[in-house]
């Protein structure tokens, strides 16, 4: 039987060592790393059709002769049901996840992705607008297993390699998006659109049994669970894998039972902490951040069609700018810091898009403003994900991501139905959000800075949360 690992310079527990230093002495091959990256990196690029698959497949219903209910403003008003379901799947999987662990929710809502994929695709079949909503609501419902699968990964991640891993999967998500724009708009752009909505789903259909069958719970959820049982079957798996030796030295005691483990004090509601005054202002401008860069990335995905007459070229003009933008926004993070590169990005993105208002609709100044605002959007949305994971602790951290994402997805209502508006106004208004966001962003604390230890803290523990709501060391 395994034996929980000890500190090489005391005789104490598991869950009294520093977390990252843990993941650090365990990287070894990083192999295991590696098999994260895929199979939580997978579900993250692979659940990239489930918005942007809409963008192409709403023109094509609407045209078919089939389905004579579907008009252009019915078709929109369903697509907004995506939103509203991402907003509450995410208020639904980040609790959770910060309750019962990473792995379930995380594989759960990804299968279940695929298959409420399957049944928007059938949907129209039956004539029935309504279903048809239901179904789009199912399939936001599930978005969030993209979320849960980044903090799973991050926390697997040593600290020097978070950084790289976002970008990665970042770029990854934008090859994607590019390459189904340049398919749907050759290769099926005469196919039934149900068949390549089902097609384009096939490779997360692939991930995920595997990482089912591979992937453990995450360590640093269950040392902040104080799960030591659990969380030194975990240690020595990875450490198995790396072909690393366990830091400290071995246990000559049995593992304890459950009851007697080391408690990390009464258990707290994540939602509770993220309302409680030392959290409550992060929480906030978190909230604000989120939703500038959320409005304005799906914002002007949704516009792609008024800012030049070839909707396909325009998403595909976008995702290689994502592409570009994801490789600054890893050299900026790296020099400047999270928070600085995300308040100067949406500083550029608001002049950027306000700047489109002025100019003439389908002329080319329009599309190189527009190219240049989204640069400094996705470089925000880079930023957001992962300002978020270095600030908040471990206990509410997938509830910071669910309520964030909540918020986010209900001002991202708008998206879809910014079709119908002029750039005049929608792109300005994109932009006033995203001046909003850089003032909110500077408001929060800045993970570089010593006091600020958000994934070494515990929240209720001895090291716990200073005055200024700062996770302190």
């Amino acid at each position: 039987m395994k034996q929980p690992f000890l500190s090489s310079s005391t005789e104490t527990t598991l869950l009294d060592l520093d977390p990252d230093t843990v993941i650090e002495e365990l990287y070894g091959t990083g192999r295991y790393q590696l098999q994260a990256l895929i199979c939580l990196g997978g579900i993250f690029v692979g659940a990239f059709p489930a918005v942007q698959g809409q963008v192409f497949a709403a023109p094509r219903l609407v045209s078919d002769p089939r389905y004579p209910a579907f008009t252009p403003e019915a078709v929109d008003e369903c697509q907004t049901m995506i939103f509203v379901g991402y907003a509450v799947g995410s208020l639904v999987a980040g609790p959770f996840m910060d309750y019962w662990g990473r792995w379930a929710p995380t594989y759960g809502l990804a299968t279940g992705l695929v298959v409420a994929n399957a049944c928007a695709a059938a949907a129209p079949a039956s004539g029935s607008v309504r279903l048809y909503g239901h179904c789009l609501f199912g399939l936001g419902f599930c978005i969030p297993c993209v979320n849960n699968a980044y903090v799973y990964m991050q926390e697997f991640m040593p600290d020097w390699l978070r950084s790289p891993a976002t970008v990665s999967v970042n770029v990854f998500f934008s090859i994607g998006v590019a390459a189904m724009a340049l398919v749907s708009g050759s290769i099926t752009q005469y196919w039934d659109w149900r068949l390549e909505a089902l097609l384009w789903f096939v490779p997360l259909s692939l991930v995920c049994p595997v990482g089912l069958a591979t992937m453990q719970e995450s360590l640093l959820f269950l040392l902040a669970k104080g799960r030591l049982r659990e969380a030194s079957m975990v240690a020595n798996a990875i450490a198995r894998t790396n072909g690393a030796p366990l830091p400290g030295k071995a246990c000559s005691t049995p593992l304890p039972r459950p009851e007697e483990a080391t408690p990390t004090e009464e258990e707290n509601s994540p939602l509770r902490l993220l309302c409680a005054p030392p959290l409550l202002l992060r929480t906030l401008m978190s909230l604000v951040a989120w939703t500038g860069s959320s409005l304005a990335f799906f914002g002007l995905l949704f516009s792609a069609g008024k800012l030049s007459d070839d909707i396909h070229m325009n998403v595909l003009l976008f995702a290689l700018t994502d592409i570009v933008a994801y490789f600054i926004s890893a050299v900026l993070v790296s020099r400047a810091g999270t928070r600085v590169t995300q308040a100067l990005a949406f500083l550029g993105a608001a002049v950027s898009l306000v700047a489109c208002g002025g100019l003439r609709p389908g002329s080319s100044a329009l599309m190189a403003c527009a190219i240049v605002g989204k640069l400094f959007v996705d470089i925000t949305l880079t930023t957001t994900y992962q300002l978020t994971s270095e600030i908040f602790p471990t206990e509410c951290r997938s509830s910071a991501f669910g309520v964030c994402n909540a918020v986010a997805r209900l001002a991202s209502l708008l998206a879809p139905l910014s079709r119908s508006l002029p750039t005049s106004i929608s792109c300005p208004l994109f932009g006033m959000v995203c001046l909003l966001a850089c003032f909110a962003t500077m408001t929060l604390p800045d993970p570089q800075q010593p006091e600020c230890g958000a994934r070494q803290g515990r929240v209720g523990s001895k090291d716990g949360v200073s005055d200024d709501g700062l996770v302190c060391d």
